[in-house]
């Protein structure tokens, strides 16, 4: 199972018995017809990449867990850089 993560589609794999918890991950729930069989649960990557770009151009810095930034200067920077590259998505 394949989704993007608004709340509704959080709330439904709660509800099939799955948990994308880090901290109690069971990302899988039970056929509802052959309890043998696991579905998994996949957030979609281009929608987690999507909000994970939204968040990061928002708040312009992150910090990991070494204490060093991540700048979203630099992803401007890269972008720029590309174009006069010739690259093109």
């Amino acid at each position: 199972l394949t989704c993007d993560c608004p709340s509704q589609n959080m709330a439904m794999i709660r509800e099939l018995g799955a948990t994308l918890d880090i901290m109690d991950m069971r990302s899988y729930f039970l056929h509802p017809e052959d309890h043998t069989q696991k579905i998994h649960v996949l957030l979609d990557p281009c929608h987690m990449l999507k909000l994970l770009r939204n968040v990061f151009s928002t708040v312009r810095v992150m910090v990991r867990e070494d204490g060093q930034l991540i700048k979203w200067q630099y992803i401007e920077e890269l972008h720029k850089l590309q174009e006069r590259e010739g690259l093109r998505l």
